[in-house]
């Protein structure tokens, strides 16, 4: 975690020598240290990265308080609880003029209608990927990869409440966005029953798959696209019986003492 000294102030950047330093709070294994040391060469900003395994998990430390965040990489879904909570800064967009650039259609999603407290940075379908070599046939469902018996305690699922739930829900033949309350009690005993077959949560599974720990995992397709180019035994599927889309957002929290700068 990092702290903001008393240097730091709302239009004096955090400085290093004479270099200013912006502090990312972001996934683990999420952005290649080229695009950082590109966007220094470019900028003369320097990036200091720390990483949270899931969105909860951030959202814990922001609202504990942690200072010294200038940018943040919530998904959908937590820009609307950020935003609620009034732990964002809203964006200026007169001072991004690369928001031209972005996809038109990843922008005014509904988590955030008029972008005013997030910009669209990166958009992954969920998935599954398996080792096709170690498995018997390939797997071509959620309702396959949760009961397969020669999967059992050798796959990981997201680290996600939200993605659990839907990936349940969708093995049952249900709507991923269901409110019925009854679908939802029912689903319940599928989650527990997963996740005794499971080996573990992990929103970052490529390198216990390479080491042989998992032989398949629920996974986003970026990361899945990763692996299979370093070792194509790997297989990404989009499962048979529904999948889901998730977009990750840079944001400026609140707490931030170089919201310019960010």
């Amino acid at each position: 975690m990092f702290s903001c000294q008393q240097s730091c102030s709302q239009t004096t950047p955090s400085l290093e020598g004479n270099k200013p330093k912006i502090h990312v709070f972001s996934w683990g294994d999420y952005t290649s240290p080229e695009v950082f040391e590109d966007f220094e060469k470019k900028t003369g900003i320097g990036i200091v990265e720390s990483n949270f395994a899931s969105n909860e998990e951030m959202l814990a430390k922001i609202q504990a308080g942690a200072e010294g965040y200038d940018i943040i990489i919530p998904s959908d879904y937590m820009v609307t609880v950020m935003s609620n909570l009034k732990l964002l800064a809203p964006i200026d967009k007169s001072k991004i003029p690369n928001l031209a650039n972005v996809e038109t259609a990843l922008m005014a999603q509904p988590h955030d209608p008029k972008n005013q407290w997030s910009v669209p940075y990166s958009w992954a379908l969920v998935g599954i990927i398996y080792k096709t070599d170690k498995v018997s046939s390939p797997i071509e469902s959620y309702r396959d990869f949760f009961t397969r018996d020669e999967l059992l305690h050798r796959f990981s699922i997201l680290d996600d409440s939200r993605e659990m739930i839907a990936s349940a829900l969708k093995s049952g033949g249900q709507s991923a966005n269901t409110t019925d309350e009854h679908v939802l009690r029912q689903v319940r005993s599928s989650i527990l029953e997963i996740k005794k077959r499971a080996r573990e949560f992990n929103s970052a599974p490529t390198s216990q798959l390479l080491q042989g720990d998992l032989l398949a995992a629920q996974i986003y397709s970026n990361e899945a696209l990763r692996l299979t180019i370093k070792d194509p035994r790997f297989k990404f599927i989009l499962p048979a019986d529904g999948f889901t889309m998730s977009i990750d957002n840079m944001a400026i929290p609140q707490s931030s003492k170089q919201k310019d700068l960010a």
